[in-house]
């Protein structure tokens, strides 16, 4: 399965006539002027399949991530650092044009999403961030965390094409409470725990010339890193199931336990499920959660007393 999910291409490329020879015009005087992103092949999990962008959208048997009005990539060249480019649609959409205008020589590199703190920062040190605690509005239906690294793939005349690829874990976790007492109750927060101090967020650093799987290095100091939170902000009620969607750092191995946490206005319940995957880069994983059905599950009242 292709695990680069996501390119970039046509580059539109503006060329600035100056008196120089014919290769120095191909080398360095090139402008950026636009980028086009494509769907590439579905990654599949759990019966799900996923290409990845930033915003969800939910099929019927399927869900897959669409590019957000605004959103904004840094590319790294031969004589550029962290240049700025930010798509130029107006509504969610699969194939997207980003624009800016700077001068290299050659493009080599890039990141999303795009951070000022990365300005005086190397190709090789991106910094980046995932937070513990990630929102997700239904309304919405974008992600509160993504990171993706793109390499240099090809170049023509007139187009430069970049290869993106994924290198965070993404989770969809669908919670149906029917049939039991959190039925009807407002969702406001599913807390993950993974064992053995398996990292789920923090800070880390990408170094953009390495391949995606190893790009990232997780160099925070922070405490309960294995526990994550995803918080509902409509606190949507409990008839049917209810789905949000969060990003993990890619720590959590196959036979590790994973504890969930469902809170509510009136109840929480918590259940352990063992992890039937190695959590990788641009790994899709879906969790099912239909309490009634499950065993083991506490239920509690809101201040936690059973």
């Amino acid at each position: 399965m292709n695990k680069n999910l996501f390119k970039l291409g046509l580059l539109s490329l503006a060329m600035t006539v100056v008196s120089c020879s014919q290769d120095d015009l191909a080398s360095e005087f090139e402008e950026i002027k636009d980028i086009v992103g494509t769907v590439q092949g579905p990654e599949v999990v759990s019966g799900f399949k996923a290409t990845t962008r930033s915003v969800v959208k939910e099929n019927t048997s399927d869900f897959s991530l669409l590019w957000a009005a605004g959103e904004s990539i840094g590319v790294y060249g031969s004589s550029i650092t962290n240049t700025k480019y930010t798509s130029t649609n107006k509504s969610n959409s699969e194939s997207v044009t980003f624009s800016g205008g700077s001068l290299f020589k050659t493009p080599k590199y890039a990141y999303y999403p795009y951070s000022t703190n990365n300005n005086s920062i190397a190709q090789t040190a991106v910094k980046g961030e995932l937070k513990q605690e990630q929102t997700w509005d239904a309304s919405a239906m974008a992600l509160a965390g993504d990171f993706k690294v793109g390499t240099y793939k090809s170049r023509s005349w007139t187009n430069t094409t970049f290869t993106f690829s994924n290198v965070l874990t993404y989770l969809k976790l669908s919670v149906d409470a029917t049939g039991t007492v959190l039925e009807g109750d407002k969702l406001q927060k599913v807390t993950v725990t993974a064992a053995n101090s398996r990292q789920l967020w923090g800070a880390f650093q990408a170094n953009l010339t390495k391949a995606a799987a190893s790009a990232l290095t997780w160099n925070g100091t922070e405490s309960n890193k294995n526990v994550a939170a995803l918080k509902f902000s409509k606190t949507p009620a409990l008839e049917g199931a209810v789905t949000g969607y969060m990003v993990a750092a890619p720590s959590v191995k196959k036979g590790d336990e994973i504890s969930f946490l469902v809170e509510t206005d009136n109840h929480k319940a918590s259940f352990t499920l063992t992890s039937d995957v190695d959590y990788a880069a641009n790994l899709h994983v879906v969790y099912d959660m239909a309490l009634a059905g499950m065993t083991d599950v506490v239920y509690m009242s809101a201040d936690g007393t059973v």
